[in-house]
């Protein structure tokens, strides 16, 4: 599959001096930060807010409605 990404000069800059920091062809490291983060996208499976680092089991009913406030 192949994907088309649209990028100002200021982002393909900075992804170009950080593929060549690392020692890797643009399209390597493109391929290996996707690969990276591919995983870590939040998706919240209730419909409860999503606080990244912090457990649901810390919410407490003050943290999402304001009537007890």
């Amino acid at each position: 599959m192949r994907l088309t990404v649209e990028l100002t000069p200021e982002e393909a800059a900075k992804l170009e001096a950080s593929a060549q920091l690392e020692g890797l062809a643009l399209d390597e490291f493109v391929h290996r930060v996707l690969a990276q983060t591919a995983g870590r996208v939040a998706r919240p499976e209730s419909g409860l807010p999503n606080w990244p680092g912090r457990p649901l089991s810390d919410l407490r009913r003050e943290d999402i409605y304001d009537d007890v406030r």
